[in-house]
């Protein structure tokens, strides 16, 4: 099959292929391979019965590639779903569908023992130099705890002779590593995170964003620094990241995420010298060039609007709520990634339709005789379906968000019975002494027992040994009981017992007659 010829001053990423595969090279076996990898995380409502009324699409359907030795640069916007792909993989977010492969071997059916040795392999940078580190350890310490957990050496002085080794590494002082997290500068804390992810002998490191929260002087150091891992220890990176410019550099292939799907990835220096699906094209336009001549010549894909809700992504293709060439058939089907002869996979039906004629479009060029910034006239005029609201609720259809009412018969119920339920537990409890305490007496315990003990003081009747107890349950009285322990049954008394009452309202005491014609 004939190859067709590129445009003026544009590279082709030349015929597709029949069958859309993640992007390989040659016949080598990949370090790790994703396919069809979904993560979709549930949104619950209720108070006491919880159902599910929608899913938060973070990941919907990746393919991807990991050549041993290569970096994968992961770019896209905040919310694209870089982070829950880069932590799927590490199974600290659960898979919803499709498999993840690492050297073969299926991730996502290891357990236990098992898993656990792939987390000796597959190490993390995290993003947050600081909230990553336990502010109650001494770095030391947390770099030497992979090696404790994972029990790679059995002997504590080589650990300690590891730790030291790693910091050497990382270019840090050895005497730090008694220190602790808050005593360091953002770079540094950084150098210590990637301490501790090499302290298990990875051979796949996962960088989500590692410079990102950086000075531009501390990035170029941390970059140099994973150039010289990258070759000291023979180390694959999947290195995710928002500035373009990062990616570039450290990059052997790139994938762009949007809205939890990959649409367009392939080798890095053909990705940012022609980039083809319209969001790359945004992307890389909005990098700055370090000539004013060629910034100021050069043009800008500026995106309308704001990345659609995961929670009610568009139909058909995600991207045409802000696509410039969007036309009807992205309204309807879901573009299919693409793999063409150089190894680029493109998921855009446009540029797919151009690649088969020959003729690559340009972000401001004509499509079928339109111009691309018309989009929203020709919607207007009639010509092409309605642009959807990226920011619908729950529903697949705006329209089913109309006239609703605030609260919903079941919802309403719910909160009636709640309140209902809440009532009763209130009751319940009251009854028992369980609630809120009754103030019936407004004289004190002690004062009422003192005034029992002198009205029965002339009797002689009451023992020094006899127990007291006082029941204030009554809102009339109080109840004063004297009792006799029954030293054959500790716990229990003997019969009789002596009972007295105090009303509140006249202040008078009341000897009981039935119980209390006997002395102890």
């Amino acid at each position: 099959m004939s190859v067709p010829p590129a445009a003026s001053g544009q590279t082709s990423p030349g015929a597709p292929e029949d069958r859309a595969t993640p992007v390989s090279s040659g016949g080598a076996t990949p370090i790790l391979e994703t396919r069809d990898l979904k993560v979709y995380f549930p949104v619950k409502r209720g108070l006491i019965i919880q159902r599910t009324v929608g899913v938060v699409k973070a990941v919907d359907g990746v393919d991807i590639q990991i050549m041993p030795g290569e970096t994968l640069g992961l770019v896209g916007e905040s919310g694209s779903g870089k982070t829950t792909l880069g932590r799927a993989i590490l199974r600290l977010s659960d898979a919803s569908g499709g498999s993840i492969r690492y050297e073969g071997e299926d991730v996502l059916a290891l357990r236990g023992r098992e898993m656990r040795r792939l987390k000796q392999k597959i190490a993390m940078v995290f993003q947050d130099p600081y909230g990553s580190l336990n502010p109650r350890m001494t770095v030391g310490n947390i770099v030497a705890e992979p090696m404790l957990v994972h029990k790679i050496f059995d002997d504590r002085s080589k650990i300690r002779d590891r730790v030291m080794e790693l910091f050497d590494t990382v270019g840090l002082n050895r005497s730090m590593a008694t220190r602790y997290p808050h005593e360091f500068s953002g770079g540094q804390r950084q150098r210590i995170g990637i301490a501790r992810a090499l302290a298990s002998g990875p051979s796949l490191l996962i960088c989500d964003e590692p410079v990102s929260a950086l000075d531009v002087s501390i990035q170029a150091q941390i970059i140099s620094l994973f150039d010289r891992l990258k070759v000291e220890q023979k180390l694959t990176y999947l290195f995710i990241a928002h500035d373009l410019s990062v990616v570039r550099h450290v990059s052997d292939t790139v994938a762009v995420m949007y809205l939890g799907k990959v649409v367009e990835q392939g080798d890095a220096d053909a990705i940012y010298r022609d980039p083809q699906h319209p969001y790359t094209q945004a992307l890389l336009s909005a990098v700055p060039i370090p000539d004013p001549e060629v910034e100021g010549k050069r043009a800008r894909v500026v995106l309308k609007g704001d990345m659609p809700s995961p929670l009610n992504p568009p139909k058909g293709c995600v991207f045409n709520t802000r696509c410039p060439i969007a036309e009807d058939q992205c309204f309807v089907d879901i573009p299919l990634p693409r793999t063409f002869h150089d190894g680029r996979q493109i998921a855009c039906h446009v540029v797919s339709r151009g690649i088969d004629s020959g003729s690559i479009a340009a972000p401001d060029a004509r499509i079928n005789g339109r111009p691309l910034e018309s989009r929203e006239g020709r919607v207007a005029a009639g010509d092409g379906p309605p642009r959807e609201s990226p920011f619908g609720l729950l529903g697949t259809e705006p329209s089913s968000q109309r006239d609703k009412p605030i609260i919903s018969r079941g919802r309403l119920a719910m909160l009636v019975g709640v309140v209902l339920l809440g009532v009763w537990i209130a009751m319940y409890l009251g009854n028992f002494g369980l609630g809120a305490e009754k103030e019936h007496s407004i004289v004190p315990s002690a004062v009422i027992e003192s005034r029992i003990d002198e009205f029965i003081d002339g009797f002689d009747c009451i023992r020094e040994d006899a127990v007291v107890q006082l029941d204030l349950s009554n809102a009339s009285y109080a109840r004063v009981l004297y009792l006799k322990d029954n030293p054959s049954k500790p716990g229990s008394y003997l019969p009789p017992r002596v009972e007295y009452r105090y009303h509140y309202a006249e202040g008078t005491i009341e000897a009981i007659p039935e119980v209390t014609d006997f002395c102890y």
